[in-house]
């Protein structure tokens, strides 16, 4: 039953970091001079939190980290060089 318990403890725990961190990245994003909105999915696997704005990893960006600030860090870093190396129209 405690097994049960902390389970559940833990998944709200998890869902609310998971909802912080999509806010955080869509606060980031909204603000950029290019901005169009993609999805934006947030997951937790395996100790690693991962961040996936757009359809996909090849047409979009992602950070991946241990904790969801590594992983929003990482998304920014990538973010950044991604921009960069877009053509300038």
């Amino acid at each position: 039953m405690r097994t049960i318990k902390l389970e559940l403890i833990m998944n709200k725990q998890e869902k609310k970091q998971r909802e912080e961190l999509k806010k955080k990245v869509l606060a980031f994003v909204e603000v950029q001079p290019d901005y169009f909105q993609q999805p934006c999915k947030i997951t937790f696997e395996d100790d690693r939190w991962a961040i996936l704005y757009g359809d996909n990893l090849l047409s979009g960006v992602a950070g991946f980290g241990n904790d969801p600030e590594s992983a929003f860090n990482d998304f920014i870093e990538n973010w950044n060089w991604y921009k960069k190396k877009e053509p300038q129209q």
